[in-house]
C-alpha cells in the first residue's frame, strides 16, 4: 500500500513538473509562490517575450489555468498576491479581443507579401534594414515587420525599459508607439503575433534626460556593431564562405540566399536582396505554404549563422588579446 501511495505522489509531482514547464514555455518566470523546491503548486508571474506582456499563472491545485494576461508585471503581482481568482480588467479584455482582430489582419497582411516575388523582396529588405540598426529585438531572431513610420529607428517594449528603475518615470500611455508584427511559428506556419513598442528617439523629445539611458537598454546586445566595419566585414566572410557550397534543393538554395542576406544586414553592412531569376520563377510555382517554409527556414538559418558570426569574432578577439599579454609578460621577463 505504501509503495502505491509513493508511486502516486511521485506521478503527482512529475505531472505538476510539466505544468510548471509548460508555464516557462510561456516566458521568462518573473514570480512565484511555490513553497518548496519539488512542490510545484502555487501561483506565478510570466513574461511573454514575445509579445511583450505579462501573465498571471495559477497552479495552485496542481492543474494550471487559463492565462491571464495583465498590463503590468506589477498588477500580475497584485492578482496572484491576493490569492483571489485571476481576472483580467474589462479594458484588457477589449485590447485581447483588438488584438486577435489585428491578429487576423496581420496574417492577411503576410499573404500579400507572398504574393509575388516584388512584394517578398520588399519584406526581406524590411527585415534587413530593422536589423542593421542593431537593435536586440531583431538581433536576436525576434524579427519585426513594421508598417511604415516616423518614430524611430532603436525601439524595446515598455517591459524591457520598465527594468531600468531610471526609466520608471516614463509614462507610456503619452507615448503615441509603433505597432508591430511578430513572426511566430505554428506547426510550419508563420503567424504575425501584434505588440507595440516604443522609439528611443520618442522617447527622447518627452524626457530628453532620459534618452541616454533609454538607448543602453534597447542598444544593449550590439556590442558586435561597436566594432570597426573592417572586422564585421571579415568575419561575416569567415562564416558565410562555409555556405558557398551549391545545393541540390532549389527551395532550401532560396532560404540560403536569404539567409546571408539578413546575416549581413545584422552585421550592419549595407546591401540589397534581390531574387535571381531562377529563384522568381520557383517563388511563382509554389503554394503560399511552401512560401512561408521558406521564409522560416531562412530566419531560423540567420538565427544560427548570427550567433557563430558574433561568437567566433569575440572568441578570436580574446585570444589575441591573451596573446598580446603573454608576449608582453615574456618581453618584461627577458629585460
Amino acid at each position: 500500500m505504501q509503495k502505491v501511495t509513493e508511486v502516486e505522489n511521485m506521478t503527482e509531482s512529475k505531472s505538476q513538473r510539466k505544468t510548471v514547464l509548460n508555464m516557462y514555455e510561456l516566458g521568462e518566470v518573473l514570480a512565484r509562490t511555490e513553497q518548496k523546491e519539488d512542490d510545484y503548486k502555487g501561483t506565478y508571474v510570466a513574461f511573454d517575450k514575445e509579445n511583450g506582456t505579462y501573465f498571471g499563472l495559477d497552479n495552485r491545485d496542481g492543474k494550471l489555468k487559463e492565462p491571464v494576461e495583465y498590463h503590468s508585471y506589477e498588477e500580475a503581482k497584485r492578482a496572484i498576491d491576493s490569492g483571489e481568482n485571476l481576472k483580467a480588467s474589462l479594458e484588457l479584455t477589449r485590447e485581447i479581443r483588438a488584438r486577435d482582430t489585428l491578429t487576423a489582419k496581420a496574417n492577411q497582411l503576410l499573404n500579400v507579401t507572398l504574393n509575388d516575388p516584388e512584394s517578398f523582396e520588399r519584406t526581406v529588405n524590411r527585415m534587413g534594414v530593422l536589423r542593421a540598426h542593431g537593435n536586440k529585438f531583431n538581433q536576436n531572431g525576434n524579427q519585426l515587420l513594421l508598417a511604415n513610420h516616423q518614430l524611430g529607428t532603436v525601439y524595446a517594449p515598455a517591459s524591457e525599459y520598465q527594468k531600468d528603475n531610471s526609466l520608471s518615470e516614463i509614462n507610456f500611455q503619452r507615448l503615441h508607439g509603433i505597432k508591430i508584427f511578430v513572426p511566430k511559428v505554428k506547426k510550419g506556419i508563420i503567424e504575425l503575433n501584434p505588440a507595440t513598442v516604443y522609439a528611443v528617439e520618442e522617447i527622447g523629445q518627452k524626457y530628453p534626460e532620459l534618452l541616454k539611458n533609454a538607448l543602453a537598454i534597447a542598444q544593449k546586445n550590439s556590442r558586435f556593431l561597436k566594432q570597426p566595419a573592417a572586422d564585421r566585414l571579415r568575419q561575416i566572410n569567415k562564416v558565410l564562405v562555409l555556405t558557398n557550397q551549391r545545393l541540390n534543393n532549389p527551395k532550401a538554395s532560396m532560404s540560403l540566399h536569404i539567409a546571408r542576406y539578413l546575416t549581413t544586414s545584422s552585421a550592419g553592412l549595407k546591401e540589397e536582396f534581390k531574387l535571381r531569376n531562377d529563384e522568381k520563377e520557383l517563388f511563382r510555382q509554389l503554394p503560399t505554404s511552401e512560401r512561408q517554409r521558406i521564409f522560416n527556414e531562412a530566419q531560423k538559418l540567420s538565427r544560427k549563422l548570427n550567433l557563430r558570426v558574433k561568437r567566433e569574432f569575440f572568441k578570436e578577439k580574446e585570444h589575441n588579446q591573451d596573446k598580446q599579454m603573454n608576449r608582453s609578460t615574456t618581453k618584461s621577463r627577458e629585460r
